[in-house]
């Protein structure tokens, strides 16, 4: 597996949320309705990345650090804080771009 790409598709699904979370997520024409992006989808998929780039990351990144900030992050935005659930996978983003 090359970590660097599945890193930077992470990436990209965390700026995708600090863009769009947690409920202005654009609707894709290609997609079918029940295909469409929501905030559930979102963070499933978030984890989901974690976790798989969880072993790449050991020795390059604090993992357990990001998952709490992942955990954060998600209930910011589903308190309505989501200025704050923002900050947080930026914070998340600097962490990665270090690794």
């Amino acid at each position: 597996m090359n970590w660097r790409n599945d890193l930077g598709d992470l990436l990209d699904t965390i700026a995708y949320g600090v863009l769009y979370a947690p409920d202005e997520f654009p609707e894709e024409d290609y997609l079918a309705p029940e295909e469409q992006m929501t905030f559930a989808r979102f963070s499933q998929e978030l984890r989901d990345r974690l976790r798989r780039l969880s072993s790449d990351l050991q020795g390059h990144a604090d993992v357990p650090r990001l998952n709490i900030l992942l955990e954060e992050a998600l209930r910011l935005y589903s308190s309505g804080q989501r200025n704050e659930g923002a900050w947080k996978l930026q914070e998340i983003e600097a962490l990665l771009k270090g690794a």
